[in-house]
């Protein structure tokens, strides 16, 4: 059986698109922690995401990459959820494979004679 939402249903159920505003950065123990604040309609709710000290010095990450890392990884947790704010998330491994797999510029291929 197939099942369709009349047009004014499937608007309503389309979920609103989320507004993410990084607000700064802070070095805590051991890691350097990103806020960020984030609305959807009228819910709003601030986040904490981190990325450990050790990413940066074995370059897994470039400093300058963090807010966006971060960004993406808030967009990703908020994706379908409810914005309650949180005491934190982690950047992880995977995060940061993932990242640097989408931010990798292809390699170039010089002209041969």
């Amino acid at each position: 059986m197939i099942s369709t939402l009349s047009p004014a249903l499937a608007k309503s159920a389309a979920p609103k698109p989320v507004t993410i505003r990084y607000l700064g950065f802070h070095d805590g123990p051991g890691r350097r922690e990103y806020v960020l604040d984030a609305q959807r309609g009228d819910q709003t709710g601030r986040y904490t995401v981190w990325i450990e000290l050790s990413a940066f010095s074995s370059r897994h990450a470039l400093l300058q990459d963090g807010p966006e890392i971060c960004y993406q990884k808030l967009l990703r947790e908020l994706c379908d959820a409810e914005l309650k704010g949180s005491a934190g998330m982690a950047v992880t491994a995977s995060d940061l494979s993932s990242y640097r797999e989408a931010h990798t510029r292809p390699v170039r291929r010089g002209f041969s004679s």
